[in-house]
């Protein structure tokens, strides 16, 4: 059977500059992306400035 990788859980409060109007640390995780087996395989991002939204999918 394969090894199993757990994928580390990132920082809550983690920011990033947003990707659409530029805003400095606009963009927070605001939530998980899960695949059909309820397992994590990306986070949504938006933006508190613009309300633009970025999806990290792994």
């Amino acid at each position: 059977m394969g090894e199993y990788r757990r994928i580390p859980t990132a920082d809550p409060a983690a920011v990033m500059d947003c990707t659409e109007c530029g805003a400095p640390d606009g963009m927070q995780r605001t939530d998980d992306l899960t695949d059909d087996l309820e397992q994590k395989c990306g986070e949504i991002w938006t933006c508190g400035a613009c309300g633009a939204e970025y999806i990290d999918e792994w």
